[in-house]
């Protein structure tokens, strides 16, 4: 599971960080996707667009520069 979530993640380019970034830039973040994953939740994610974890993590990047 936690390749895919990878996968979708490193596709979707937050922040706009991949290529230049470490390819583990959002190991801890998908990590948390992963272990929180639940029908429920997936549902919410794909319809809501509520994407927390990783938007917390672009502000916390933004904040270092």
């Amino acid at each position: 599971m936690g390749n895919i979530v990878r996968q979708v993640i490193h596709e979707w380019n937050p922040c706009g960080l991949l290529p230049e970034a470490p390819i583990d830039e959002f190991d801890a973040e998908i990590e948390k996707v992963v272990q929180s994953l639940t029908a429920e939740v997936v549902k919410h994610l794909i319809f809501k667009g509520d994407f927390e974890v990783i938007s917390d993590k672009c502000v916390e990047d933004n904040m270092d520069e």
